[in-house]
């Protein structure tokens, strides 16, 4: 229970906090969305493979947060070689997510929140290999109604809840951000240690949620 719930809800404190820290990729967002959607749809999983900087930001959300700094323990169950280190059976084993996510081999600006480490150079999104915040596993590609999707296999050391967490997490954020205006107001976070635990967790925040204009906003939004 709570790694389908903890996790999903300190994900999207997380977000909600860098959006509101970050008014320009907020307002980025909020212009990706009206030129997909406009003013008169409510956002689905259909537009999700559209909205580039959106998608990058959820993804940049999951690397710089890095929810589970390491990964639960695993035991190997034969004794195995690698890059000429022995390892006998029975070893413990901690995946480092953390450094994963912080690679400066694979993100552009790894210790700076920013989408753009997401984004190639002809504003595509691009698939890194260091991008593991829900476990490792094999990539493949397969083809869905013309377009072509990148997957990543879920085998035994992945979460078996990231496309559910993935897909909760979007539609909550892309219909918030659609909708209303997030304005920081005050900050328990600046210039102290983060918590520890399991999970990684923020201090308290104050955001001012505010609605859309009624210019931008469609009617049937209203109360």
């Amino acid at each position: 229970m709570a790694a389908g719930t903890d996790s999903t809800a300190n994900t999207m404190y997380f977000a909600c906090y860098m959006l509101a820290k970050h008014p320009h990729i907020q307002t980025m967002i909020k212009q990706e969305l009206e030129e997909v959607l406009g003013n008169e749809t409510l956002p689905s999983l259909e537009h999700r493979h559209r909205l580039t900087y959106t998608e990058a930001f959820l993804r940049e959300v999951d690397r710089f947060l890095a929810l589970a700094p390491i990964t639960i323990v695993r035991v190997n169950s034969d004794e195995v070689t690698i890059k000429g280190f022995k390892i006998p059976k029975g070893s413990n084993f901690f995946a480092n997510t953390h450094n994963c996510l912080r690679d400066p081999k694979y993100f552009k600006n790894p210790n700076e929140f920013d989408p753009n480490n997401f984004i190639g150079p002809n504003g595509q999104l691009i698939f890194i290999k260091s991008y593991t915040p829900f476990g490792v596993g094999e990539f493949f590609m397969k083809k869905i109604d013309k377009i072509i999707v990148r997957f990543q296999t879920l085998g035994l050391h992945r979460c078996p809840g990231e496309l559910l967490a993935k897909n909760e997490i979007y539609l909550f954020l892309v219909a918030l951000v659609h909708n209303f205006s997030l304005t920081l107001v005050s900050d328990e976070n600046e210039g102290r240690k983060e918590l520890k635990g399991l999970i990684r967790v923020l201090h308290p925040y104050k955001v001012r949620v505010a609605r859309r204009s009624k210019e931008n906003y469609n009617n049937k939004f209203e109360n």
